[in-house]
Formats: C-alpha cells, sequence, structure tokens
C-alpha cells in the first residue's frame, strides 16, 4: 500500500515537471515569435520608402555653387586647366555610376565627352532640389538642374543630377536626358530614402562660403556678356519687352547697336553695382567702367529681364529723384542722360530731345546730327564739371568733358541749352559759338 502510495506521488510530481517544462517552453515559442514579428517590422520600416515632391530652388549658395562646379567640369573636358590631370580631374566629380555605365576611364573620358568640349561659358535656368534620407537622417541632396551651355556661336540646353554628400562634404555629376529632367519637376512619387556616400578625392570637395549680393550681380552681367559674345540675337531675348521695343524697336537694329560696341564688348568688365529690393521683383544695377548701365530685374533666382540705360525707360527711383528735387537738380539729371545716350551711341534718342527750331534749322537729318555729335564728343564721355545758368525758361549748362577712354586727353567743353518739360521730360539745343 506504501509503494503505490509512493508511485502516485512521483506520478503526480512527474506530470508537474512536465506541465510545468511545457508551459516554459510555450512561453518561450512566444517570446521568440514576439521577437520575430518585431523584426520584421523594422526590416518592414527599414525597407519603407518616403515619396515626396521637389520644388524649384532659390537658394543662392544652391545657384552660384552649382554653376561654378559645372563650369569647372567644363574647363576640365576643354583642358583649360594647367598643372591639372584633367582627365583624372573629371572622372573624380563624375558620378561612379555614370562613369561604370558608360565605360569611362582616363584613356578615354576627355575623348569620351568631346560634345561638351569648347564650352565657353555655361548658366543654370532651373534647378530643383531634393533631400535625401538615410535610415530617417538626412544625408545629402539630389539636384537637378537645367542650364544653357555657349559655345561656338551657339547656344544649347543640357541637363544634370548633382549629388551632394552632405556627411562627407562632396559631390558627384551626373549628365542626364531632358526627358529625366522634365519626368522629375512633375513627379510627385520620388524615392528620398536613398544614401548618398561619395567619397572625398582632390576635386570634389564642397567648400562652405557666404554668396552675397555681388556674386549675384556678377553672376547676370557675365551671363549677358558671355551671351552677347557667342550670339548676340539671344541677348535681345534677354531683353525687358516694353524697353527693347522702345529702344531698338527691332532685333536688327539691337544688333547692329552690339556690333558698333563689339570691341568694348570683348573688354567689359563690372566696376560697380547696386541691388534695391522691390515688392514683386529685386533690382540688380551694374556699372561697367565705361560707365554703362545693366539693369537686371528678377522674379526668382535664375531669370531675369534687363534694360540697358537709364534714358529709356524712367526707374521708380529716378522718378522719386526728379520730383522731390530743385531745377538745378532735374537739369543734372537731364544732362546725365544726354550724356550717357552719347556714350551708348544712341544718336536718336538725343536727336529726338532736340528743340524743334534748333534741330529744323541746323539738321536736315539724323545722320548730320550724328556727325556733329561725334566731332564735338569722345566716344566715352565723363562730366568733369558743371554750371549753369539760368534766362527765362532756359537753362543754359557749360560742361566739361573728359576722355574715359583716354584720361591723359585734354577736357573738351559744351554748352548745351535746356528747358523743363511737362511729365519729366524735356528739350535741348546746343550752343553753336
Amino acid at each position: 500500500m506504501e509503494k503505490k502510495k509512493y508511485i502516485i506521488i512521483l506520478l503526480i510530481i512527474f506530470l508537474v515537471i512536465i506541465l510545468t517544462i511545457c508551459i516554459l517552453l510555450i512561453s518561450i515559442l512566444k517570446k521568440e515569435n514576439s521577437n520575430e514579428d518585431n523584426l520584421q517590422i523594422e526590416e518592414e520600416l527599414a525597407e519603407e520608402v518616403t515619396l515626396a515632391s521637389i520644388e524649384p530652388e532659390q537658394n543662392k549658395y544652391i545657384y552660384i555653387t552649382s554653376n561654378e562646379i559645372i563650369n569647372k567640369l567644363f574647363e576640365y573636358i576643354s583642358e583649360k586647366e594647367e598643372n591639372v590631370d584633367n582627365a583624372e580631374a573629371i572622372l573624380s566629380v563624375l558620378d561612379k555610376d555614370f562613369i561604370i555605365k558608360n565605360n569611362l576611364s582616363k584613356e578615354n573620358v576627355i575623348k569620351s565627352l568631346a560634345n561638351y568640349k569648347d564650352i565657353n561659358s555655361y548658366f543654370s535656368r532651373e534647378i530643383y532640389r531634393q533631400e535625401i534620407n538615410y535610415r530617417q537622417n538626412v544625408n545629402g541632396e539630389y539636384i537637378y538642374i537645367k542650364g544653357i551651355a555657349r559655345k561656338e556661336g551657339k547656344e544649347e540646353d543640357i541637363y544634370f543630377l548633382l549629388k551632394r554628400d552632405l556627411v562627407n562634404s562632396t559631390y558627384s555629376i551626373t549628365l542626364i536626358e531632358k526627358n529625366a529632367f522634365e519626368k522629375i519637376k512633375t513627379d510627385k512619387n520620388l524615392n528620398n530614402e536613398l544614401e548618398v556616400n561619395i567619397e572625398k578625392n582632390d576635386y570634389n570637395e564642397i567648400y562652405s562660403k557666404m554668396v552675397n549680393d555681388y556674386e549675384i550681380c556678377l553672376t547676370y552681367f557675365n551671363d549677358y556678356i558671355n551671351t552677347i559674345k557667342n550670339n548676340v540675337s539671344e541677348g535681345y531675348k534677354l531683353l525687358d519687352e516694353e524697353y527693347k521695343n522702345k529702344r531698338f524697336g527691332t532685333i536688327n537694329n539691337y544688333i547692329n547697336y552690339i556690333n558698333s560696341i563689339k570691341d568694348r564688348v570683348q573688354k567689359i568688365i563690372l566696376k560697380g553695382y547696386n541691388i534695391t529690393s522691390k515688392d514683386e521683383y529685386n533690382q540688380y544695377v551694374c556699372i561697367d567702367q565705361y560707365g554703362n548701365y545693366y539693369i537686371f530685374k528678377n522674379t526668382d533666382l535664375m531669370n531675369y529681364t534687363l534694360m540697358l540705360d537709364t534714358y529709356t525707360l524712367d526707374l521708380p527711383e529716378f522718378k522719386e529723384k526728379y520730383d522731390k528735387g530743385t531745377d538745378k537738380e532735374k537739369i543734372k539729371l537731364n544732362i546725365n542722360k544726354i550724356i550717357e545716350a552719347v556714350n551708348n551711341q544712341d544718336y536718336k534718342y538725343v536727336y529726338n530731345k532736340l528743340n524743334a527750331s534748333f534741330k529744323n534749322n541746323n539738321f536736315s537729318n539724323e545722320s548730320t546730327f550724328e556727325n556733329y555729335i561725334k566731332n564735338n564728343f569722345y566716344e566715352i564721355n565723363e562730366i568733369t564739371n558743371f554750371n549753369y545758368r539760368q534766362e527765362g525758361n532756359v537753362f543754359i549748362c557749360t560742361i566739361g568733358l573728359g576722355n574715359k577712354e583716354k584720361e591723359t586727353e585734354g577736357a573738351k567743353s559744351v554748352t548745351i541749352l535746356v528747358r523743363l518739360l511737362e511729365n519729366r521730360d524735356f528739350e535741348i539745343s546746343f550752343s553753336q559759338q
């Protein structure tokens, strides 16, 4: 009896042990299944793609540095950089995938990119920036660019993907097709869950810099000058619509004007600038070494219109200054217009400002007046002194003129009679003594 009781107790203990083991095993299996589910979720999160659209870029730093980077690439391709292995430099800034896809090497890269050789200027027209996240951390940017490349009197659109590694402060360049660029602009499902990892080398480092208004002025100024050096008719397209109709009327008149100053164009440099922010646009006034004006208006960073003087259309600041000015100040402003027009060889403007009687008595046509101006003024004039006296409603102004091209030449003196009219208009005549 005792033995039977002992066996029953052992069986109960055994069953308890078995039951405990089963419970533990079930618990372990549940825990493992729970870990497996978490791992799947993590994998799904890691693989999850973040979709985003991109917007036009208006950042001055991106705009200026992308121009510099792409212009430098063209210098390497054209082998303009001395003391540099240009083939190595090109391969160092091109994207690795682009290099592999096109089988580029030091031996063939310059020949393979021969279509881009001899590009002498480049200007970005559209930029779109996509922020790149890797594992929920911003590590780079994809910058899609449409630009204008100029060479041998021609212009062509050209497209790039500029990748920026924000961790390593490096970049790479991929040349892309137009349709790829256009698709990016409208695609609402862009993958930005990517990794940007670009190794640093001697050529692809991104340097931090402060971009100021002077660099924007210089970029616009150089873009226009390079445009008219390569293709004059393209320069006409950049002009403000109202301005070009009033100043030139036709593209042929504009082309004739640019051709008449072509020697000057080859030497033009930026000497001064002024920036004014308006409600609907920014205004960049540039002045070259000859005192000529280039007035850029932009409604966005990469698109501008242009005026080439301050007298054809009155700027808002001129109107304000004129309306508040004394008679002497108004006379000086009008004399400045006349001298600026003479320097621009805009003889028609000056001819149309002549007093009707004076014009009829002295100049049978515009051509004879042009000869008069050429005989009595320098090609590029600078006002050295100004005196005036008033007789009735006529202001008799004696003006000293220096030669801005040859400062060693002696000064000339001219006498201009000015009469103020309504609506900021005026008429002039010249003393024939």
